[in-house]
Parts: structure tokens; C-alpha cells; sequence
């Protein structure tokens, strides 16, 4: 399995919208000879994100902040500290997990291009984890791992897909660059523009009525340089910013959110002080009708 520390993401050097997201393995020792001391599961793969699907993408350069949440990664990107733009970018762990299974990337020297590694890999896999099947085989750990397994994964550290950003309940969406449609870039989910945002909290609430079962709607909380929480929704494919609230008379910009699901509350780090919000306002919702246009997964008219 993957570390549970968040790793960081760098830009991609192939322009922007791009971004190499790498990827360890739990009990990662390093190698006895080759990669002693370092780790020997270390994968990258390329992530998908652009504010838009049909122009040329804004360069969200920076990875503010992640969350995992029902099999889902959320992320939330900005141009860099003087940007006005920020974006959410989902994505199915799924189709992160394919990606790390699929093939390598491999430069050929004789076309100067990047393509699928032409041959087959050393067996144990270069870069995988170190399942109970491997132990079984007799690599207890990864110092026993043999050399051209290391090399391998020494040398080919980058996988030939990237991983486009989908809605949660969608298809897979783990491309490669001979499929993927070169005039159109993944888009973000959900994009703000006039603020850099720097933190992100998910939670889904889930609604059922007397005809229809529960359904479970991802729910975010984004804050950033003005001092402004806004909270969105994602129902089916769209987002929906329901709400935007100044927290303070003078910006202050705000580092993190958390959310406790026993209290219903949102709690705001900022840069002089912490605040503690209701999850959701639904007292403000005086009629059916306004309930229903806040679409806000919360509040429900009775």
C-alpha cells in the first residue's frame, strides 16, 4: 500500500496543467546494494489539471492542498502567490492505482521522444509494493530485492499514463499520450477566480427521501488569501458554489480548514485566529422554495 504521508507535487515539465505525482511504498527500507538508503518504490505518474477543458490551461503551478475522501483525491491548485485563479481537480484512486500498474515511460535515444518501455521488466515488478505474494517468493522486504529489479526502477522512475481528473462516480479516466485529444485539457471540477486558495476540506452528506435511496453528495469547504469560506457542492458532474462568506471586516488570509462530523462544524485556521462555523445555515432558509435553491445537501424542508 501507499504511504500515508501526503507526498508533494512537483511541476511537470511538460507545460503547464501537468503535474508528477510520486508514490511510496509502506515498509520501504531501500535496497541492499542498489538504492541502499533510498526508496525503491519511488513511481511518478503524470496528474492532469486545467481551469478549462477547450482553451489553453491557466498555469496552476502549485498543489495547496489534498484530501482523500470515499476512494476520491481532491485536489487544489493555484498559479503560485501572485495568481487570482485556483481549481479543484478530482480524481478516482483507481484510476491513480492503474496508472502505477500500467507501463513505463522510456526516452529513446534514437527519436529523442518518451515512450512506452518496448521490453519486457524484471520480475519482481520495479517499483512495486512488497505484497504477501512477493514475500512468498522470498523477498521478505525490499533490501532482498535483485539488482536488475533496483536498476529498473532506478532508471524508469516516470509511468508512461497520466491520470485525467473525473468526477468520482464517472468511467476510468487513465490515458495515454497516443490517446489522449492533444486540443483539450482536463478540466478542474470546480474553478474560483479572484482569490489564491490555499486550503481545502471534503466531507459527503448523504440525502434520502421517502421515494428515492441515500445518496451520498461530496461537499467542500475552500478558503484562501481573502479571508472568504466558500463552500460547494458537487451534484452528478457540476459543482456549485452555495456559499460565500467574508469571515473577517479586513482580508486575512486563512491556512486550513477541518471539518468534525460530530459537531457539524468547520474549524478556520487563520493567520491571527481560529474560528469555529456551523457546517451549514439552514435556519437562514425560511420557505420550501429557498431550501431547495440553496441546494445545499444539509438542510432539508419538512
Amino acid at each position: 500500500s501507499s504511504t500515508g504521508r501526503r507526498p508533494r507535487s512537483t511541476t511537470s515539465t511538460r507545460g503547464p496543467g501537468w503535474h508528477v505525482w510520486p508514490r511510496v511504498c509502506k515498509g520501504d527500507v531501500g535496497g541492499l546494494r542498489t538504492l541502499q538508503r533510498r526508496w525503491t518504490s519511488f513511481l511518478k505518474s503524470h496528474l492532469e489539471c486545467g481551469a478549462t477543458p477547450h482553451t489553453p490551461p491557466h498555469l496552476l503551478s502549485q498543489v495547496r492542498g489534498a484530501q482523500l475522501s470515499r476512494g476520491a483525491l481532491y485536489l487544489l491548485l493555484t498559479g503560485g502567490p501572485t495568481s487570482r485563479l485556483s481549481a479543484v481537480c478530482v480524481y478516482r484512486m483507481a484510476d491513480v492505482r492503474a496508472a502505477f500498474r500500467g507501463s513505463y515511460r522510456h526516452h529513446d535515444d534514437a527519436t529523442r521522444k518518451w515512450i512506452t518501455y518496448p521490453r519486457s521488466v524484471p520480475d519482481p515488478r520495479p517499483g512495486a509494493c512488497v505484497s504477501a505474494g512477493v514475500r512468498a517468493r522470498g523477498f521478505p522486504r525490499s533490501s532482498s530485492l535483485p539488482d536488475r529489479t533496483l536498476s529498473f526502477a532506478l532508471e524508469h522512475p516516470l509511468m508512461f499514463s497520466s491520470v485525467r481528473p473525473s468526477n468520482p462516480a464517472s468511467p476510468t479516466n487513465t490515458t495515454t499520450d497516443s490517446t489522449a485529444d492533444s486540443t483539450t485539457t482536463a478540466a478542474a471540477i470546480l474553478a474560483v477566480r479572484g482569490d489564491s486558495l490555499a486550503a481545502i476540506a471534503v466531507t459527503h452528506v448523504e440525502v434520502a427521501t421517502a421515494t428515492t435511496k441515500a445518496t451520498a453528495y461530496p461537499v467542500l469547504y475552500l478558503a484562501g488569501e481573502r479571508g472568504v469560506l466558500y463552500k460547494a457542492v458537487l451534484i452528478g458532474s457540476l459543482s456549485h458554489i452555495i456559499e460565500e462568506t467574508r469571515l473577517f471586516p479586513e482580508p486575512q488570509p486563512i491556512s486550513r480548514l477541518l471539518l468534525s462530523a460530530n459537531q457539524r462544524a468547520v474549524f478556520v485556521l487563520a493567520e491571527a485566529s481560529c474560528l469555529q462555523l456551523p457546517a451549514a445555515s439552514c435556519s437562514r432558509l425560511t420557505s420550501c422554495a429557498d431550501c431547495i435553491l440553496a441546494r445545499d445537501p444539509y438542510c432539508a424542508w419538512d
